[in-house]
C-alpha cells in the first residue's frame, strides 16, 4: 500500500505468516514428545554432564513454550493487517 502514512509489504507479511505457520506446527507436532523422551532420558541418565544438559534443555523448552504460547497470536496480527490492507485497497483507501 503507498500513497498514505500507512505502509505495509503484503507479499511479505504472507511470506513472514507462511513460516511463522510452518514453525508453529513443527513446535505443536513435536513438544509434548519430545518433553516426555526427555523427561525418560534425564530420569535414566547418570553422569556428570547430566547437568549442563539440563540447563541447556531448560532454555530450549521454554523457547518451545514461547514459540507455542506467542507463535498463533503473531500469526492473528499479521492475517489481520494483510486483511485490512487488502479491504483498504478495495475501497481505494
Amino acid at each position: 500500500m503507498s500513497g498514505s502514512v500507512f505502509s505495509f509489504d503484503v507479499g511479505l507479511g504472507a511470506s513472514v505468516k507462511k513460516y511463522l505457520v510452518a514453525v508453529d506446527n513443527d513446535v505443536d507436532q513435536y513438544r509434548s514428545t519430545l518433553n516426555t523422551q526427555v523427561n525418560d532420558l534425564l530420569n535414566s541418565w547418570q553422569s556428570p554432564n547430566k547437568q549442563s544438559f539440563i540447563d541447556d534443555w531448560t532454555k530450549y523448552s521454554c523457547g518451545m513454550d514461547y514459540i507455542h504460547d506467542a507463535g498463533p497470536r503473531l500469526v492473528a496480527g499479521l492475517t489481520h493487517e494483510i486483511d485490512l490492507i487488502n479491504q483498504a485497497e478495495q475501497v481505494g483507501f
